[in-house]
């Protein structure tokens, strides 16, 4: 059941990622190691950045057919650290899931991309040319909005990355054109602290 509870928090989560995301892309965005706007001392190029599925969540598969998985992770390093008209780019080099009712596998890990959000050191985000096969199946991550929010509560505590809806489209013969979407809650476990801020 705490799945299903993880969903009805991301449902009303939504609502929030379309405000964050309609700011597009022109949004100044950097990942910051305090709590501070303007930023005094942003993560750079070449930080790691690395998360697992939250402690009691479950990953759930949407579509035809569902399933879920009990773990997740992914890593991958800043390439655009962000700026003044610029958003934070993290070029992912590894993207799993284990422990499922079957067998789901990165392709193509793609990329994060990381986007302010006004009101607070937390931004939303996106998957960008991600790729995954699910049986014969392989789908990839469409551009519509799709991923998440992301938001730090303390110097202590580790950000959370909440997956929402990411959407991928199947591009074989025998599920050309069916969708298949994912939501997930993440623990980012490096860098820690982690903040969003606008500059």
């Amino acid at each position: 059941m705490k799945h299903l509870k993880m969903l009805g928090v991301l449902g009303v989560a939504m609502a929030v990622l379309f405000a964050v995301l309609s700011t597009g892309t022109a949004s100044a965005t950097v990942l910051c190691k305090s709590s501070a706007d303007p930023c005094p001392s942003k993560y750079p190029v070449g930080t790691v950045i690395k998360g697992e599925l939250l402690s009691g969540n479950m990953m759930v598969w949407t579509g035809s057919p569902g399933d879920t998985c009990k773990k997740s992770t992914f890593s991958g390093e800043i390439t655009n650290s962000g700026g003044v008209g610029s958003t934070v780019v993290v070029k992912l080099t590894s993207l799993t899931w284990t422990e499922c009712g079957r067998s789901h596998t990165a392709v193509k890990p793609g990329s994060l991309e990381l986007h302010w959000q006004e009101g607070g050191y937390g931004g939303g985000g996106r998957f960008l040319g991600t790729e995954w096969k699910d049986g014969f199946c392989t789908y990839a991550m469409t551009s519509e909005i799709q991923s998440g929010l992301i938001e730090s509560t303390s110097s202590t505590s580790h950000a959370v990355f909440d997956v929402i809806s990411a959407a991928g489209v199947g591009n074989v013969f025998g599920c050309l054109g069916e969708v298949q979407r994912w939501d997930a809650r993440y623990t980012v476990t490096a860098p820690v602290p982690l903040w969003v801020s606008s500059s």
